[in-house]
């Protein structure tokens, strides 16, 4: 039984967050010994904001819950790590995607997550990338993507919040952003020793196996083994698309000889043309991107 006090914070953008609010409260009427602060994410109301109202009480401990999907728990590491916090995160999957949840085996669903969490949960260190670029460090959980990944972020996102992030939805966007996604350049640094990667469409940098609702993209990459896995592309034509697709949705892409990935501890990428980048299923812009990536730890309740 957990016995510290635990701090929800509620995405209700979330596909599985309708109701969430009676859901836990309900729920926490039958065990009077914990305690609990609630808030739910809205304009004027950030996960700063939260963070930030809490601070005084989360030096002192605390556990703070995600009720959301990927983005919901990826912007709370964010910003416990801004405040070097190291309360561990507890995770209620109710996102489309649900990448890491799945990952971990958690049950997905407001109710079954809270159940999970008060009576089967244990605390776990994972490792979580961090990217460091010129102007800003930024955590991500599971991964970060550059080209057709990142453009079919940038397109999901706008202009709508509430838009699916499912594995159909991210299917649909990527097949479309083929047709705009051009080539590029990118010079990929792994532990001293660099790869220039020609005329690429995709680099995926990733802490976990599955993005874009459980697509196998990197399946050997594992959170606890503190490596950071690679994947990129030489070339595609169409037959090569035709092929890489299919197998991608069954993890076994990478034995085609234009599919190729590395592995090391310190990751540094140099990208001179524009391109789209995405963390953890959140858009992050479009620049020529030079970025740094290595692994620190991050304690969750799973």
């Amino acid at each position: 039984m957990l016995n510290s006090k635990l701090f929800f914070i509620i995405n209700p953008y979330a596909t599985r967050a309708h109701h969430a609010e009676a859901k836990i409260r309900h729920t926490l009427t039958r065990y009077s010994t914990i305690d609990f602060a609630l808030r739910h994410l809205r304009d004027n109301c950030s996960v700063s904001t939260l963070i930030t109202k809490w601070l005084p009480e989360l030096r002192q401990g605390g556990i703070v819950v995600a009720v959301g999907g990927d983005g919901t728990i990826s912007t709370i590491v964010n910003q416990l790590k801004q405040y070097k916090l190291d309360n561990p995160v507890g995770v209620l999957p109710a996102g489309s995607g649900n990448d890491f949840a799945r990952s971990h085996q958690l049950p997905l669903g407001v109710q079954p997550g809270l159940s999970y969490l008060i009576h089967h949960s244990q605390p776990t260190a994972l490792d979580c990338l961090r990217i460091k670029s010129a102007s800003a460090v930024h955590y991500a959980v599971n991964s970060c993507g550059v080209g057709i990944d990142g453009r079919v972020i940038h397109e999901l996102s706008a202009p709508d919040p509430t838009k699916s992030f499912g594995q159909l939805a991210y299917l649909k966007s990527g097949i479309e952003s083929l047709f705009h996604q051009q080539a590029f350049d990118v010079a990929v640094t792994v532990d001293g020793q660099t790869t220039s990667i020609e005329q690429t469409l995709l680099l995926v940098i990733a802490n976990h196996g599955a993005f874009g609702g459980g697509i196998p993209i990197l399946p050997q990459a594992d959170p606890t083994d503190g490596l950071i896995d690679i994947l990129y592309t030489s070339r595609l034509h169409t037959l090569d698309l035709l092929q890489v697709v299919p197998q991608l949705l069954l993890g076994k892409h990478l034995s085609h000889p234009k599919v190729h990935s590395l592995r090391g501890h310190t990751i540094q990428l140099a990208i001179k043309q524009p391109e789209f980048m995405q963390t953890d299923g959140e858009p992050m812009g479009e620049a020529e991107w030079q970025v740094t990536c290595q692994l620190t730890k991050q304690m969750y309740l799973l």
